[in-house]
């Protein structure tokens, strides 16, 4: 696997520890996990074994020791770390809808339209359901 520094903001809520199994699964090493003050310190399974959180805050964000920062947050949060990470040199990819109608964000869903991307700083994710929804409906406007 590529040498990329990955770090995991939300890390102790439903989509953060999916994000961890999926990036174990695939065989990233470098993964931290970050969260808010309430869960710093506390651990989350990663592959067969465990990460501990630290705290997400702007100056750990903008370290720059990172490459990839996932923020499974709600907006207001995403709003507030994403730029930190930013300024750290990592390329965020947001899952709340902070930025999914924002001009100059791609909106991306993984394997329909990655073609738009274009080494974005930060890269939007439709909700849940509208995720989905495009991954059935893409192979179908194709063939249509």
């Amino acid at each position: 696997m590529p040498d990329l520094r990955i770090g995991v903001v939300g890390a102790t809520g439903a989509v953060g520890t999916v994000t961890l199994e999926l990036l174990a699964e695939r065989g990233f090493a470098d993964v931290r996990a970050f969260a808010s003050s309430r869960s710093a310190g506390s651990s989350v399974r990663f592959g067969e074994g465990e990460l501990v959180v630290e705290e997400a805050t702007p100056e750990t964000l903008a370290a720059d020791d990172l490459d990839l920062v996932f923020f499974s947050l709600g907006p207001q949060a995403s709003r507030a770390l994403v730029p930190h990470a930013v300024r750290g040199g990592a390329v965020a990819i947001d899952k709340s809808d902070a930025y999914r109608l924002q001009d100059g964000i791609p909106l991306v869903v993984a394997g329909v339209n990655d073609h738009v991307l274009n080494g974005d700083e930060i890269v939007a994710n439709p909700n849940c359901s509208a995720m989905q929804l495009t991954c059935a409906l893409a192979p179908l406007h194709e063939a249509a």
